[in-house]
């Protein structure tokens, strides 16, 4: 009961980034090193809800795009002239955000490395009297970033939509801070058991390295590319409908009178030419409402892209994308 008290006290004073005072004799105590576990617990779990933050921002992206593929394919039916740009644009908008998909994979692949290695240090630790370091570990990465922190990192992400690699460079700034947190403690000159976490050291070392490398510097920057480049698409897939409906119209005034079945004389059916019109209109009103709308596909599951080939949706469900399978 005790230990257990203890271990929520760790928790809690950890999280909170408090300094656990040093033992009497000069050494770092062992509630000190229990300090540097809950950082790294805190550290990880940080890296993972970047990632999945980014992650879910990528996928917004891919079916915008995606979707106004589709939609340029249903303009180029209607006026190919017209269509074209906005059908170039869209194909290049979801190119951008398919290379974001290896950094992200990566990224999820340096996560499930540290947690396999961080297993293989444990018997060392234990051997050297460390046996409380995972327990500690263990609970500060079941007990999760607080909500607020959460809610900040969310927050930030959104107002800096459209430049994600600034927001990146001040993350960095902030690892860099937590990483040094733990360096202090694990190999400071008051560490007498600095040795016996070198290990573990190079490891948490290479995995914050390779995650803020490949995160907050190569994702931020393609995430970047692939949202200019859709707003871009955007614009001109607007300005090809805008376009298509002008010619609609014209075509339909000017349309004159045409022999019917009885051999007498029709109108041209503008009827029929201003509902196709505006379900173009009202599908893309209702995509932008949405923001991330999901892609209309035909029935076998396929969007046909800009150059005439087809994009299977085999994507699989969030969950399986998030933990690093991809398209």
């Amino acid at each position: 009961m005790r230990l257990m008290c203890g271990i929520v006290v760790l928790v809690l004073s950890a999280l909170f980034g408090s300094s656990m005072a040093a033992s009497t004799d000069g050494w770092m105590s062992d509630n000190d090193i229990a300090t540097a576990a809950c950082r790294m617990a805190d550290m990880y779990n940080r890296v993972r809800f970047v990632r999945n933050t980014l992650y879910d921002i990528h996928d917004g992206i891919y079916k915008e795009s995606k979707d106004l593929i589709f939609d340029a394919n249903r303009l180029d039916a209607v006026d190919p002239n017209s269509a074209a740009s906005a059908q170039k644009a869209a194909a290049a908008a979801k190119q951008a955000v398919d290379e974001c998909n290896q950094g992200l994979t990566d990224s999820y692949k340096y996560l499930k490395d540290y947690m396999e290695t961080w297993k293989k240090d444990l018997p060392e630790l234990k051997a050297n009297g460390h046996d409380h370091f995972e327990q500690v570990y263990s609970d500060c990465q079941k007990f999760g970033l607080y909500p607020a922190t959460e809610r900040e990192i969310t927050e930030l992400v959104k107002t800096n939509r459209s430049s994600l690699s600034k927001w990146g460079t001040s993350e960095q700034e902030l690892w860099n801070k937590k990483k040094g947190d733990v360096g202090s403690i694990l190999t400071g000159v008051n560490n007498k058991h600095s040795p016996n976490f070198d290990n573990l050291r190079d490891n948490f070392k290479k995995f914050f390295e390779n995650s803020l490398a490949t995160l907050l510097k190569t994702v931020t920057y393609r995430l970047d590319e692939a949202r200019k480049k859709l707003d871009e698409a955007q614009q001109l897939y607007k300005k090809a409908l805008e376009k298509v409906v002008q010619n609609a119209v014209k075509k339909c005034q000017a349309g004159g009178a045409s022999a019917g079945d009885d051999g007498g004389a029709q109108q041209p059916n503008c009827e029929k030419i201003n509902e196709k019109v505006n379900k173009i209109m009202k599908k893309r009103e209702q995509a932008n409402l949405k923001g991330t709308a999901d892609g209309v596909q035909s029935e076998s599951g396929s969007t046909t892209t800009a150059a005439g080939s087809f994009i299977s949706d085999t994507s699989g469900s969030k969950q399986q994308r998030r933990d690093g399978y991809h398209r």
